[in-house]
């Protein structure tokens, strides 16, 4: 197996709830995405890295917000468990992130401390 670049294609197979995103738009997060992903990752870990930071990335886009009268409201789930850095808590925020962080710590465990 070669390390090989993640499509559109195979990004939307994984993830069909986001078939409806422009495929333009999505290509330009999974490139995001992979200048986190390199081939230092294992081989096996590389695309589905990619994929769920990709993910993660749309959905933390899409996350409604409102502001009203000095006050701002998030719509999101409040069940996730405490965070000990804001990169973790950003991570921690959508269950994509969380499966990329835990792909990152197997990936990395003595080097990321997040």
């Amino acid at each position: 197996m070669a390390y090989e670049t993640v499509t559109v294609e195979q990004f939307i197979a994984r993830f069909p709830i986001f078939s409806d995103k422009d495929g333009d738009y999505v290509q330009v997060l999974l490139t995001e995405a992979g200048t986190s992903v390199d081939n230092s990752w294992r081989e096996e870990d590389y695309p589905y890295a990619i994929m769920y930071l990709t993910a993660h990335l749309i959905a933390t886009d899409n996350i409604a917000s409102e502001s009203f009268g000095g006050m701002s409201l998030s719509y999101g789930k409040s069940n996730t468990p405490p965070a000990k850095s804001m990169m973790e808590a950003d991570f921690l925020a959508t269950s994509y992130g969380r499966r990329y962080l835990r792909l990152l710590r197997l990936n990395f465990p003595a080097i990321v401390s997040i």
